[in-house]
């Protein structure tokens, strides 16, 4: 399949390739880099149109480092958006130092080659932050590579996901065929938002001690998933109703509305699990309202470009690399 515009996790890809098991340079962040941009350039291209474009989304990069491997261990992801409205988000997840050098170097890399090369980083926002609002303006067959699960939300006829391979396109069907509904904003959204997602830090509203849930509570919640994915609701829908006055929502049959309902009535000492839900909603469906204000390319730059190609691809020139000495 060959795609009009391609749009890359680049964190996603540089971890994936360098703690690869079969990957016997991954403490060598040159090298590293170097296999991420030759699977861009033989694998990524490969499956783009002649006069496609490719996005390369990031996620906040440290602004503290001096020297290639001088990041702390113990550096940890960056206070973005999403952390402010919840503290657990992502709290335990940290940056490796190698990976962080390679991902630099990837950015710098790409920062040259053309209107068709695209950039779009920002301190505050992530990488699945940007989706939304690209796609508002690119058409066609496009291609999210990512195995993240909250860009599943984007799938439709013409969008799938890249999680393993181009060979293997994760598609909507796949998506039913595995969780046993459609994909949509909503619907991905809300199944986070209730059910959680532990590599995330989100937690299910289900794992709060001392509730009293009712013993039909997760049927309801799968109805109103499914309910959610059959009847094209918004995320706008889900708000409405959750502003919906309490004795409102008792005269209302529509298995979303039975679902807030449901969760109100819940009896509970610490915890709220309406307020968690809330909570975890507010925070997956986050995005950046103003996307074209983050994505940056430049005009190709050849001696620049020569110059970075002999640094990642030569291997006499591997040492000599500081990013304390290269200023680009």
């Amino acid at each position: 399949m060959i795609y009009d515009s391609i749009l890359l996790d680049v964190f996603n890809l540089a971890y994936r390739k360098g703690n690869s098991r079969q990957n016997a340079t991954q403490d060598n962040p040159i090298k590293i880099a170097g296999q991420v941009i030759s699977y861009i350039e033989s694998e990524v291209k490969g499956h783009l149109k002649s006069d496609g474009i490719i996005y390369f989304l990031f996620d906040p990069l440290p602004e503290i480092l001096k020297t290639d491997l001088g990041i702390s261990k113990n550096f940890k992801y960056p206070i973005t958006t999403r952390r402010t409205i919840l503290k657990t988000y992502k709290a335990n997840r940290k940056y490796e130092p190698k990976i962080t050098e390679a991902l630099k170097l990837i950015r710098r890399y790409y920062a040259f080659r053309g209107e068709n090369m695209k950039t779009c980083i920002c301190r505050d926002v992530e990488a699945d932050d940007f989706v939304e609002g690209i796609l508002k303006f690119e058409s066609g067959k496009i291609a999210l590579y990512s195995n993240d699960s909250d860009w599943a939300r984007y799938i439709t006829d013409d969008i799938v996901m890249i999680k393993k391979d181009f060979d293997k396109p994760y598609t909507k069907e796949d998506y039913k065929k595995e969780f046993g509904i459609y994909p949509s904003i909503a619907s991905v959204t809300f199944k986070k938002a209730v059910f959680g997602d532990i590599t995330d830090g989100i937690e299910s509203i289900f794992d709060i001690d001392k509730v009293e849930y009712p013993k039909d509570i997760k049927e309801i919640s799968e109805n109103a998933l499914n309910y959610i994915a059959e009847n094209n609701i918004t995320l706008e829908d889900i708000d409405k109703t959750d502003k919906t006055v309490f004795l409102e929502l008792a005269k209302k049959t529509d298995p979303l509305s039975k679902f807030f309902f449901a969760l109100g009535r819940i009896q509970y000492k610490n915890e709220s699990p309406y307020s968690r839900m809330m909570m975890n909603f507010r925070v997956i469906k986050s995005r950046c309202d103003d996307v074209r204000k983050y994505i940056y390319w430049k005009d190709e730059n050849k001696e620049l470009n020569d110059f970075l190609d002999n640094l990642i691809f030569n291997k006499k020139k591997e040492k000599s690399f500081s990013f304390g000495k290269v200023k680009l």
